[in-house]
């Protein structure tokens, strides 16, 4: 099956793409303005994993605001390295941060002059959720001069810190340290191979993906011949930037951060091991806030139709408490426990009234009597 350019890169149509350019530098964000959203709801920015793609969360996107019932404005990062033109050099995990710190600014501005109205200038906030790698940016974000903005950051399925003990990041560190895989290969197979050949290997090595996310990898890894490359250089700056375990100066962060952060993480994922789930819980003052999740929910969870509503379910309790709202059931339950009280109060009431009934005509019978 083949996809077009301009037809894949709003696919469901929820999200709307938008271009601009930041400090000269040509800029890609995806954004949907929920249907019920006001003027003092925070705005819900995803930061994705590695590849930076934002389509690959549309489904989520689109989840998150159907069980929210619209209330939040979502606006999804894409990265510089996977835009639709590629660019003259690949950024580093920490530049792509600085980058979405300063789209963000101007994100903001468009979204203060969206919600002013009668002259009343409001301020909104950012509700950060950061996937795997992503939630490392949310933490430099939140140290940035953007961090008064940030309401919160949930990081989900986190790429903090390295685990040498994983074979499989071990495997991935050791190849990606060597020029020829990193550049020349990744880059020989974007651009000299055909597009059946790669649309083959793409049938072979996609299969298990949901429909949405097999349109969006022959898009991005067929069609643009840049992201294979962007993919393995942005893997290799990752392993240069992130410590080879969770250090004492990060740690301290969450510490002094614990009322704006959640922690989500999985089970048998090697990118987020649970044994730096079990650090944070011992180490932070809200252990609450770490959640291990019981059900099994694979890393790359946009790419599965269970995954995308699991995890969204999930993460509304969290957005909700962030925004200041009840969780979600919270009012029907103490609405239903005032109905019964009321109900009972009210059963009461005729029982007392139909007893002091009762009394006064035994009094008259007495009197009739006498």
């Amino acid at each position: 099956m083949s996809v077009s350019l301009d037809a894949g890169l709003n696919m469901s149509g929820f999200l709307n793409r938008h271009e601009t350019y930041i400090n000269g530098i040509e800029t890609e964000f995806f954004e949907a303005i929920g249907a019920s959203s006001c003027n003092k709801s925070p705005v819900i920015c995803i930061i994705p994993g590695n590849p930076g793609i934002a389509l690959y969360y549309e489904a989520f996107a689109f989840q998150l605001n159907k069980i929210t019932q619209g209330r939040y404005d979502i606006v999804v990062m894409n990265y510089l390295n996977f835009g639709r033109k590629p660019k003259s050099r690949i950024y580093s995990i920490t530049e792509e941060a600085k980058h979405m710190e300063n789209t963000l600014q101007c994100y903001r501005d468009r979204v203060i002059q969206r919600r002013t109205s009668k002259n009343k200038k409001q301020n909104p906030n950012f509700l950060l959720i950061g996937h795997s790698i992503g939630a490392f940016i949310g933490d430099l974000l939140m140290r940035s001069s953007l961090s008064a903005q940030i309401t919160g950051c949930i990081h989900l399925f986190p790429f903090l810190a390295l685990d040498l003990t994983s074979s499989h990041q071990r495997l991935l560190q050791r190849a990606f340290s060597v020029p020829l895989v990193r550049s020349f290969l990744p880059w020989s197979i974007g651009t000299l191979l055909p597009a059946f050949v790669k649309k083959r290997l793409l049938q072979t090595f996609a299969a298990d993906l949901n429909l949405e996310s097999q349109k969006v990898s022959e898009l991005y890894f067929v069609e643009l011949q840049h992201t294979i490359q962007s993919v393995v250089c942005l893997a290799h700056t990752e392993f240069e930037t992130l410590d080879a375990s969770m250090s004492a100066k990060q740690i301290a962060f969450y510490k002094e951060n614990a009322f704006r952060l959640r922690f989500v993480y999985t089970s048998a994922d090697h990118w987020a091991p649970i044994k730096y789930a079990e650090l944070l819980k011992k180490e932070l003052p809200r252990p609450q806030n770490i959640q291990i999740l019981q059900v099994d929910i694979q890393h790359a969870f946009v790419c599965a139709d269970d995954g995308i509503k699991n995890v969204a379910k999930i993460l509304v309790r969290h957005i909700e408490q962030f925004a200041g709202r009840e969780p979600v059931g919270r009012k029907s339950r103490d609405k239903m426990k005032f109905t019964k009280s009321l109900k009972s109060k009210v059963f009461l009431g005729k029982k007392r009234s139909s007893e002091s009934l009762r009394q006064e005509k035994q009094v008259e019978r007495k009197k009739s009597k006498m």
